[in-house]
């Protein structure tokens, strides 16, 4: 009993996170549901707005993604790696 309470428990705190992970808004701007749609596959968006990067390093970030196996099709990362530096570039202060 003692150990179903805690998978129970345990269980609930992952699906509150990752459900509050897809909730977070992202600016607005052309690129945000290809981010969402394509970033969010594999890892909560959390991670992508906590970084302040540069257009390279996001080109980097996008590059490594698309290598491990991120759906971005040709067409969409110009528009992802922009997205991503415009709204999360280094000059833009963490929220």
């Amino acid at each position: 009993m003692k150990i179903a309470i805690i998978v129970f428990i345990l269980t609930a705190s992952y699906l509150t996170t990752a459900i509050f992970a897809q909730a977070l808004q992202l600016p607005e701007g052309e690129g945000k549901e290809k981010v969402r749609s394509t970033c969010a596959l594999c890892h909560g968006l959390e991670i992508v707005t906590s970084q302040r990067l540069s257009r390279n390093g996001w080109n980097d970030i996008v590059e490594r993604m698309i290598k491990w196996g991120a759906p971005v099709q040709p067409e969409d990362k110009k528009v992802i790696i922009n997205y991503l530096s415009v709204n999360f570039g280094e000059e833009k202060k963490l929220r």
